[in-house]
């Protein structure tokens, strides 16, 4: 026995709507199909979050400061690493970071 003669199955028999409006038209006078919102786009769509917690800020952005001013000073980077307790390409990404601004 099948779905559509147990009388189980949701859709209408194809016999009795031989063309797609017609099925259309039929599925939503059965109350099969309603549209309960308009489609919205990404810009449109609500989006609320809370920042719970903010990450320390990375090691090279807190001696940036320090790094660029030994630099002016004369100091090279394996210098300034060794004096601020960094590897040196901490110190590289600092003063390219500083530079940036």
């Amino acid at each position: 026995m099948s779905a559509r003669s147990a009388g189980t199955c949701p859709f209408p028999e194809p016999q009795r709507y031989p063309d797609s409006r017609n099925l259309f038209n039929a599925l939503l006078s059965e109350g099969w199909w309603t549209r309960s919102q308009s489609i919205r786009t990404g810009g449109e769509v609500p989006f609320e979050v809370a920042l719970t917690e903010l990450s320390k800020a990375p090691v090279y952005q807190e001696i940036a400061e320090q790094a660029a001013h030994l630099h002016l000073l004369g100091m090279d980077p394996n210098r300034i690493a060794a004096h601020l307790g960094v590897d040196r390409t901490t110190v590289t990404r600092a003063l390219r970071w500083i530079r940036s601004y």
